[in-house]
């Protein structure tokens, strides 16, 4: 293997595993939660609260599953629907009644269009509405 071809592997990995991480900011700018690009969820000290598996599988802390994202729905541990997201990422319940909506992949609105927090930068919007309804606790 050439020295290029390895210099440039070894960029493409330094890029790739330094990646930023998305936090979620509060109405007053606090950090809240970090979305890590390897689907690792922590709170503003740190601490880890869940992981976004690839699958669509969604652990706690301990990595015990709380639930999934399936499509457009949000389902708890037993597969039952909970929640659900639109196109337009408008978030709903699961009366279908809209609990709020995430208009930009930075933007976190409650259903009558109050912004309630923002993302650092884009953040996927079902990861965003699943963490509200995974690991929402009083952050807002």
């Amino acid at each position: 293997m050439s020295s290029l071809k390895i210099v440039l592997l070894s960029l493409s990995f330094s890029i790739i595993f330094s990646l930023p991480a998305q936090n979620l900011l509060n109405k007053k700018g606090n950090i809240v939660a970090i979305f890590e690009e390897s689907g690792m969820l922590k709170d503003a000290n740190q601490d880890t609260i869940g992981q976004f598996m690839s699958d669509g599988v969604i652990k706690d802390a301990n990595g015990d599953i709380i639930g999934s994202i399936d499509g457009d729905n949000f389902k708890d541990m037993n597969g039952d629907i909970i929640g659900s997201i639109n196109e337009q990422g408008e978030v709903f319940d699961v009366n279908k009644m809209k609990i709020g909506e995430i208009p930009t992949n930075t933007i976190i609105k409650n259903n009558v269009g109050k912004e309630l927090g923002r993302a650092s930068s884009a953040i996927d919007k079902k990861r965003l509405a699943a963490y509200h309804f995974f690991f929402f606790n009083s952050i807002i």
